[in-house]
């Protein structure tokens, strides 16, 4: 009977709960806080070292130069690389890639190119089409009229490209039909001062004008001799750019401007009168589709004179 009551007794005594300290919970929190972190470092360190296979250039390519499979190099960027710069998103909300992958070039073959593409840069679907080049391309660009100044340009010699901008300024020679009143001609006559019958006049007659193309002395595109150069390899381009022949063959005789109608209309006026013309070269605040390509080129080549004038 004792028994039985001190186990009852043991069975209604209220059982001990362990309390946790608040500093074992803030133990918990840190060790669960550093292994998220851990984690979020491992995948970006993974994300970091996956790589992206992408379509460069062997040789650059000119606008509509025509990319051919034997161009093709492949490459790698990082995945994070090329989730910034290699994908876009339309208006809609849609994710479109904007680099050429690799797998993807059989797509780009025989495809031209719309703009100079730079030789070991990622290739751009935006900067291919798949239409036929025009001849004279740029006629289909003009926001004016062309007009041919039968004038010589070869106040630059070869710096001046197609995509230049320049002024021209026009010096000529005016009748004046002001004549002198009776006093005026009397005093010129004991003066022994002749009256002037022509006044000089001189105006600028095309301001920031764009050089569409320059024609040598055999009245070829000089546009087209440049395009053709830089379908050759670097080591080829270096070489024919210095060469004698070449640059003969790209010294300016005439040039093609892209005009408005009233700077048309006002060249007409002025060349009547046989005026002497100045020309001006403005500064390439930025690259056209010449002068862009030939940055390098041009770099080159005065680097190699450089190198040749140190030998002699």
């Amino acid at each position: 009977m004792f028994n039985l009551n001190r186990d009852a007794a043991k069975a209604n005594k209220p059982k001990k709960v362990k309390k946790v300290s608040k500093s074992n919970s803030k133990i918990k929190y840190l060790v669960i806080g550093i292994s998220a972190a851990l984690l979020i470092n491992i995948g970006s360190a993974f994300t970091l070292r996956q790589k992206v296979e992408v379509v460069k250039l062997k040789i650059a390519v000119p606008q509509d130069g025509r990319l051919t499979e034997e161009n093709f190099v492949k490459d790698t960027m990082t995945k994070s690389e090329y989730e910034k710069s290699g994908n876009y998103t339309t208006k809609d909300g849609a994710k479109k890639r904007a680099i050429v992958l690799w797998n993807d070039r059989s797509r780009i073959v025989n495809a031209y190119a719309s703009n100079y593409i730079r030789q070991g840069t990622p290739i751009y679907w935006d900067s291919l089409s798949g239409e036929t080049p025009k001849r004279y391309s740029y006629l289909y660009k003009m926001d004016g009229e062309l007009l041919k100044l039968d004038i010589k340009a070869d106040q630059f010699g070869t710096m001046l490209v197609p995509g230049d901008k320049i002024n021209i300024r026009a010096t000529y020679d005016e009748n004046n039909y002001t004549l002198p009143d009776d006093e005026q001609f009397e005093l010129q006559q004991q003066a022994g001062i002749r009256s002037e019958t022509s006044i000089k006049r001189q105006v600028k007659l095309f301001n920031d004008v764009v050089v569409l193309d320059i024609l040598n002395s055999k009245g070829e595109s000089i546009f087209d001799l440049y395009y053709d150069l830089l379908t050759l390899n670097k080591t080829a381009q270096l070489n024919k750019l210095g060469s004698a022949e070449f640059q003969d063959q790209v010294k300016p005789a005439q040039i093609l401007l892209n005009v408005t109608p009233e700077e048309a209309d006002d060249y007409m006026r002025i060349q009547s009168k046989g005026p002497s013309y100045m020309m001006t070269l403005l500064p390439r605040t930025s690259g056209n589709l010449i002068t862009e390509a030939l940055n390098e080129l041009q770099t080159g080549l005065a680097r190699q004179q450089s190198s040749s004038n140190t030998k002699k």
